[in-house]
């Protein structure tokens, strides 16, 4: 079976999204998420060991990328390098954004 590479989630009402391991992202090297209002944080994605470009724009709610309290109950999941392939990481029209990038590796593009 073809695993998917890229997932986009549009104008969605999502607040919280479940992954029960690791394996459930393996394969997704690119994420585009936008008109999300619920959102608030991307937590999860750090189960995407062969993530390479994040994109998340319109997402008004949206405080935090990596949420720290949340980011090592999904750490426990598995050791991983969390978004240690990530080299594009595009945030537009995130009112809500507070500055944190703790755990995020130097970016190519921003």
């Amino acid at each position: 079976m073809k695993r998917p590479h890229f997932l986009t989630i549009s104008s969605c009402e999502i607040v919280d999204y479940k992954v029960s391991r690791q394996s459930s992202f393996e394969h997704l090297q690119e994420v585009d998420i936008h008109d999300c209002p619920n959102l608030r944080d991307l937590t999860r994605l750090i189960c995407a060991p062969n993530l390479k470009k994040l994109s998340v724009r319109p997402c008004s709610n949206m405080r935090e990328v990596i949420q720290l309290e949340r980011r090592d109950e999904v750490a426990q999941l598995e050791e991983m390098n969390h978004f240690a392939k990530l080299d594009e990481l595009i945030l537009k029209s995130l009112p809500q954004l507070q500055s944190n990038m703790e755990g995020i590796p130097c970016l190519l593009h921003i």
